[in-house]
């Protein structure tokens, strides 16, 4: 996304937020019957990794 005039802050606000996005979502689910734990829970922690990583940044 490189356009001029982008906000770099903001876009990595909204990053930041999809990841978060992306560890809540399939969390949510392995609290039900969700069939495919293993991956879920590997997209919540690879995601947690990069939001963690983000604000070392």
């Amino acid at each position: 996304m490189s356009r001029p005039g982008l906000d770099p802050a903001r876009l990595d606000l909204y990053l930041l937020a999809m990841r978060l996005s992306l560890v809540a979502g399939p969390l949510r689910l392995l609290d039900g019957g969700f069939p495919h734990r293993t991956e879920m829970r590997d997209i919540a922690e690879h995601n947690a990794k990069e939001a963690l990583a983000s604000l070392a940044r």
